[in-house]
Order: C-alpha cells, then sequence, then structure tokens
C-alpha cells in the first residue's frame, strides 16, 4: 500500500510545487508561463494551510486527522471561485478525500478557466477511477495528446527539459493507445540518475502494466488519493 501510497502523491501533487509533495523534475513541468503561476493573497495562504496539512501527515502519519485537516481547508475555500490556484487546490482536496464525482466537475470548470494537458489528464485519471470504458478513457487522454503538442514545441528539443517534457508527453501517448511508444519511456528511465530511477520506473510500471495501475485505481477508490 505505502509503494501506491508515494507514486500517487508524484503524480497527482499540486501544480503549485510544495515542500509535502517532493516531485522529480518530470513532475514539475507544467505548460505554464511565470506570470500564470502568480498567487493571489487568498491562494497562497490556503496552500500554505495545505502544505503545513501535508508536512503534519508526513511527519506524524496520522491519516485520520489528515482527513479531518482537509475537510477544514476545503470549508474554507470559496463555493465559486475564478482563480485557478483555488480552484486547483480545491479539485486536488476533493480527490484526496475520495469525492471524485466533485473534483470532476471543479476540474471541468479548470479547464474552461485556463485549458492545459495537465488539466485535462485529470479528468481522464477521474473517468479511471470512476470506472468509464477503456475506449472512452483512451479517447480522453488522446485529447490530452493533443492538447500537449502546442507546449511541446515550444521547447528546445536538445534542452533537458525537452527530454523530461517527452518522457510525460509519451507517457500520455501510451495510455492513448500508442504503446510503441514503450521502448522510449524505458530508456528514459535508464538514462536517468539512479537516485530517480526508482520513483520513474514506479510510475512507468503504473502507467503501462496493467495489473500495477488497476491494483493503484482501486486504491485510491477505497482510500481516496493516498
Amino acid at each position: 500500500m505505502m509503494q501506491f501510497v508515494q507514486i500517487t502523491v508524484l503524480i497527482l501533487c499540486s501544480v503549485f510545487i510544495l515542500s509535502a509533495c517532493k516531485p522529480t523534475p518530470q513532475n514539475e513541468h507544467v505548460a505554464q508561463s511565470k506570470s500564470e503561476q502568480v498567487l493571489s493573497s487568498q491562494a497562497a495562504d490556503l496552500l500554505q494551510r495545505y502544505e503545513r496539512t501535508w508536512n503534519d501527515y508526513l511527519k506524524h502519519h496520522d491519516h485520520l486527522q489528515l482527513q479531518q485537516d482537509l475537510n477544514a481547508l476545503l470549508l474554507d475555500i470559496p463555493q465559486i471561485s475564478e482563480d485557478y490556484s483555488v480552484l486547483h487546490l480545491k479539485s486536488q482536496i476533493l480527490m484526496q478525500l475520495g469525492r471524485f464525482q466533485d473534483a470532476l466537475e471543479v476540474n471541468r470548470n479548470l479547464f474552461q478557466l485556463k485549458p492545459s494537458a495537465i488539466t485535462y489528464s485529470q479528468q481522464c485519471l477521474v473517468q479511471e477511477i470512476l470506472k468509464a470504458t477503456p475506449n472512452d478513457i483512451q479517447q480522453c487522454y488522446r485529447e490530452v495528446v493533443k492538447l500537449n503538442q502546442d507546449a511541446l514545441a515550444q521547447l528546445h528539443q536538445d534542452s533537458n527539459e525537452y527530454q523530461d517534457a517527452l518522457w510525460l508527453h509519451q507517457l500520455f501517448q501510451y495510455q492513448a493507445g500508442e504503446h510503441q511508444v514503450l521502448g522510449d519511456l524505458q530508456r528514459y528511465v535508464q538514462r536517468q540518475p539512479e537516485a530517480l530511477r526508482g520513483n520513474l520506473q514506479l510510475e512507468l510500471d503504473m502507467r503501462t502494466q496493467l495489473e500495477v495501475r488497476a491494483e493503484l485505481l482501486e486504491s485510491i477508490r477505497q482510500n481516496g488519493q493516498f
């Protein structure tokens, strides 16, 4: 169970990089300009509380207290908001509390506010959790691939940033049914420093091995995003 806890946090942690999430550089890549990441005072306050909540959990591993703290934080988030940062956090907390249908609705609002591949991919994940058909899930990830093409094209192909972004893009391609990219994905993992390889291999297995994916999704259904 702990293995799935760790990898779920890696993949689903907030796009605002928090010390509680400790993502790899590959998970940090989001196609947003720096200006889009400027936080309102309300969002900054909520995110600081969210970070403290997760830091407390990582110290004490008190699952019940974490749920209580997240529910309390959720109550302080406005029911109606056009603040992308606030909505993203709300979606994140709903996922962690196992309120997947509510998270899907918030995520759709997020996408309307600011379309991006990362936002749309969250919709695909929720569809998987809610047991959509394989064809519907693949079609969802095909839309993610299309959305991500422009962001990928803006990066210099010789840069490390491009290689990291390409790996994430190819993960989406695999989930869209383009299984021919598996060799490229495996070679990318092998090129990385040993310290990163373990988490990257776990993420790759979670996306490409049906039994691993199914076990993870069932764990999320039963426990929320933990």
